[in-house]
């Protein structure tokens, strides 16, 4: 008697069969898939029928109380082979070898696995903050269970009992069920799980949206209250400078505090008075930027006093992702909370907020600032996909133009402090 397998399930037979001939990394990850692929072959060949009640005598143990062929759980064991032709595992071999392939298969075991996959497309803080996420699920449930164990009742559970009543914010809990989610989907396409027991779960009411203190951009009295106060008598000398320089280019460029902190001195383009951003926060992040000339004095002074080769010299890289932005910015929140008070709808990117709103308005002033110029300058993918795709880019002329723009809405009293800073450098 002989099967015929399906031409579909070719692959998943030869996926049982060139462990041997892979590389060590390789060898690992079919060890671990290979079970899901015997398990899809057992259930094929468990929906056969033979008209003469034929079954293989090594699979008699297997014969399910309706005749049918019942496939082991790959997750517990391997099938027990025996009969003519067929070796035995080694003596001493067969338990050590359950026992690993039960931790294959618990969560923590398929974390470590996931986020060794994920370490190119992400930062360390976020797999930091993943890992930080998955570890508290597994904590709650007192035990590292299996992953196939867990259904919407215990994420609900998890959601409900630890991270409703931990204090944390709405954010931080949407985070952390993204955390475990992003797992869950990528167990799915590894074909680990079959569904997804996160969906849905982050689901909050209404009102604690309205809740949610919204960012927002900085009202010109409150620009003239962080520039005339004095951060190195708050911070101290050494980041207190660098503050007072990055909050002023940050307002007249409108980039992010991390591009601001990774501009090397090759990266300045004196005959257009402009720097490039060579990458970013997204691949739309790299782009040349023109400075104001009230932010230009600054980029000079910088120029001429580095030390290291970078614009912003003596920064020290810290967190997990070794950033040179990282004390900066807990020293900025230090000193902003000093001079405005503790108004948590401004930060560091509010700058970029208020650039933004700066050109809106300036658009409605001359016609050297559209949507498709905003979305150029703060390193924004364009709003059309003729231009997002297909167009080259402004010249930089053109992008002088726009950013010239901005004495067009300025405040009259944000000019003269920006004014006073050209006239100290």
């Amino acid at each position: 008697m002989r099967l015929r397998v399906p031409a579909h399930l070719i692959p998943v037979v030869g996926q049982t069969h060139l462990v041997r001939s892979l590389d060590t990394k390789d060898a690992v990850v079919a060890q671990q898939r290979r079970w899901v692929a015997l398990a899809e072959l057992w259930r094929w060949i468990g929906s056969q029928t033979v008209s003469d009640g034929w079954s293989p005598a090594w699979a008699a143990h297997l014969i399910g109380p309706d005749g049918a062929l019942e496939p082991p759980d790959p997750v517990i064991s391997r099938p027990a082979l025996s009969g003519p032709g067929i070796r035995s595992p080694r003596r001493g071999r067969s338990q050590s070898f359950h026992s690993r392939l039960n931790i294959d298969f618990t969560i923590t075991a398929m974390m470590e696995q996931w986020l060794k996959e994920m370490r190119d497309e992400h930062t360390r803080q976020t797999i930091a903050q993943h890992r930080a996420a998955i570890s508290q699920f597994v904590k709650f449930r007192s035990g590292n269970m299996s992953i196939r164990s867990v259904d919407r009742r215990a994420a609900g559970e998890f959601v409900s009992n630890f991270l409703m009543v931990s204090g944390s914010g709405q954010k931080t809990i949407n985070r952390k069920i993204s955390s475990l989610s992003s797992m869950w989907r990528w167990l799915i396409k590894r074909g680990f799980v079959e569904i997804n027991p996160w969906i849905g779960q982050g689901s909050f009411s209404a009102r604690a949206k309205r809740n949610t203190e919204r960012k927002r951009a900085y009202r010109s009295d409150e620009l003239c209250a962080l520039f005339k106060s004095s951060p190195e008598n708050i911070v101290g000398e050494r980041y207190g400078r660098i503050i007072s320089d990055l909050q002023r280019l940050a307002l007249l460029t409108g980039c992010r505090l991390g591009e601001l902190c990774d501009i090397h001195a090759n990266d300045v383009l004196t005959s257009q008075k402009a720097f490039q951003i060579p990458s970013g926060k997204t691949e739309n992040a790299r782009r040349v930027m023109p400075v104001h000339q009230l932010g230009w004095p600054i980029i000079e002074r910088r120029l001429s006093s580095t030390s290291d080769g970078w614009l912003f010299s003596g920064l020290t890289p810290a967190g997990p992702d070794a950033k040179r932005s990282w004390i900066v910015a807990k020293r900025f929140a230090t000193f902003r909370q000093t001079a405005l008070g503790p108004d948590k709808a401004v930060d560091f990117h509010s700058f970029r907020r208020t650039f933004a709103t700066y050109l809106e308005r300036a658009s409605t002033q001359t016609h050297a600032v559209n949507t498709s110029t905003i979305a150029e300058l703060m390193g924004h993918v364009k709003p059309t996909l003729a231009l997002a795709v297909y167009s080259s880019g402004l010249v930089p002329a053109q992008l002088r133009s726009a950013i010239d723009a901005l004495d067009l809405v300025l405040e009259t009293e944000v000019i003269a402090v920006l004014a006073g800073e050209r006239t100290r450098s």
